[in-house]
C-alpha cells in the first residue's frame, strides 16, 4: 500500500516537474512584460488551486482567498522593504520575505478557520466575505504603513551573482513564481489524494458526515463505534421533547447494546404473532 502511494506521488511529481520545466524554458524567449504577466498568472494559480480544493473537493464556498493573498503580499513587501532599508543583500532578501508571507497567511487562515469551523454553505461564505471587507479597511486606516488604496512597492533582489548572467530580473521573478506555483500544486494534489482528501469529499457528499464531525451522531451509528469515544444519541420522546444524551461506550457495551436491541425486536415480533393468532381463531369461530 505504501509502495502504491509512493508510485502515485512520483507520477504526480514527475508531471508537475515536467510542466514547470517547460514553462521555465518558455520564459527565456518571452519579452520582459510577458514574463511579468506570467509571474502574475503563477501567483493567481496558487490561490486558484487552494480555492479549487476547498470548493470542488470539500463543497464549501469561500470568498476570502483574495484577502489571504493580500496578507501574504503585504507581509512580503513589509519584510523585503525593511531588509532593503537595512542594507541586507543576497538570496536571504528573497527567502526571508517568502517565509514571512507564508507564516502570516497561515496564522490568519488558522484564526479564520477556527472561527468558521462549524459553518458551511452560505454562512461560511458570509464570514469569508467579511474578511474581504476588513482587509481594505485596515490598509486605509494604516495608510502610512500599508500605503492605503495604492498599496506598497516591494524591494525585490535580483538573481544571485553566480547566475546573474543567465537571468534578467523579470526572468528571475517569473522563474521563482513558476517554481512556487508548482510546489503548491504538488502539495495540494498530494493532500487530496490521501486520507484527508477522502474525508473532505465525504463531507461534501454526505451531510451526515458533517454532523459526525460536529459531534452529533445518530443512534445506529453511535452503537457501532469503538470504545473510549463520546457518542451523542438523539431521542425524540414526545413527553420530554428532543433531547440528546452523551455517554461512553466500550466494545463490550456496544456489543451488549446491539444484542439488547436485537432481542427487543425479536420479542416484539413474537408478541405481534401471538396477538395475531387469537384474532384469527376468533374470526373463524362460528357465530
Amino acid at each position: 500500500m505504501h509502495t502504491s502511494r509512493f508510485d502515485s506521488f512520483a507520477v504526480r511529481a514527475a508531471v508537475v516537474a515536467g510542466i514547470a520545466v517547460a514553462v521555465i524554458a518558455i520564459i527565456f524567449v518571452l519579452p520582459p512584460f510577458r514574463n511579468y504577466q506570467l509571474a502574475t498568472i503563477a501567483a493567481y494559480l496558487c490561490a486558484t488551486a487552494g480555492l479549487t480544493v476547498l470548493i470542488g473537493r470539500n463543497g464549501q464556498l469561500s470568498l476570502g482567498h483574495g484577502a489571504l493573498m493580500a496578507c501574504g503580499a503585504y507581509s512580503f513587501a513589509l519584510t523585503s522593504n525593511a531588509m532593503g532599508d537595512a542594507g541586507v543583500t543576497g538570496i536571504s532578501v528573497l527567502l526571508v520575505p517568502l517565509v514571512a508571507a507564508v507564516l502570516v497567511t497561515s496564522v490568519v487562515g488558522i484564526v479564520v478557520g477556527a472561527a468558521a469551523a462549524r459553518l458551511h454553505g452560505p454562512y461560511l461564505a458570509g464570514l469569508t466575505l467579511a474578511l474581504v471587507v476588513v482587509i481594505p479597511s485596515i490598509t486605509t486606516t494604516f495608510s502610512s504603513v500599508l500605503g492605503g488604496d495604492q498599496g506598497l512597492w516591494a524591494y525585490v533582489e535580483g538573481p544571485p551573482s553566480s547566475i546573474a548572467a543567465a537571468f534578467t530580473v523579470e526572468q528571475w521573478q517569473a522563474t521563482i513564481a513558476v517554481v512556487a506555483a508548482a510546489l503548491t500544486v504538488l502539495a495540494l494534489s498530494n493532500l487530496i489524494a490521501g486520507d484527508f482528501g477522502r474525508r473532505m469529499q465525504a463531507v461534501r457528499d454526505d451531510p451526515k458526515v458533517i454532523a459526525a464531525y460536529l459531534g452529533v451522531e445518530d443512534e445506529d451509528r453511535s452503537a457501532e463505534n469503538e470504545g473510549g469515544k463520546e457518542n451523542v444519541e438523539l431521542s425524540n420522546d414526545p413527553d420530554r421533547g428532543p433531547i440528546s444524551r452523551v455517554r461512553k461506550l466500550d466494545r463490550r457495551g456496544a456489543g451488549s447494546l446491539r444484542k439488547s436491541r436485537s432481542s427487543e425486536q425479536r420479542q416484539k415480533r413474537t408478541q405481534s404473532q401471538e396477538t395475531a393468532v387469537p384474532r384469527l381463531h376468533d374470526a373463524r369461530r362460528p357465530p
